[in-house]
């Protein structure tokens, strides 16, 4: 879902790949330097919350919910946007001329 949000969801991992750091690594290697970024950024921005979600599970009582992980990570991403993350804003901003 994060990465569909930024046009990038070809590097969505497929069902079998077992290494999430040889998945990222590989979708990595395919892009320039300031897209590698701002996708880092975006990856790192999955994991932390799946781990937040996952301990909120497990300490807080609450239910698995991907709904509420995937919303909970706009939001973050949206904040890291307006903290300075500049690749990971790139990412994300509309180009003139392009898309509607």
């Amino acid at each position: 879902m994060l990465l569909g949000q930024v046009n990038l969801q070809s590097f969505t991992p497929q069902v079998g790949e077992e290494n999430v750091m040889q998945w990222w690594k590989s979708c990595s290697d395919q892009l320039q330097q300031i897209a590698r970024k701002g996708l880092n950024s975006l990856i790192i921005l999955g994991l932390w919350t799946i781990w937040n979600h996952r301990n909120r599970c497990v300490f807080d009582g609450l239910s698995p919910n991907l709904e509420t992980a995937i919303r909970r990570a706009d939001e973050e991403r949206e904040m890291w946007e307006l903290a300075g993350a500049k690749s990971l804003a790139l990412l994300t901003a509309s180009i003139p001329g392009i898309g509607s």
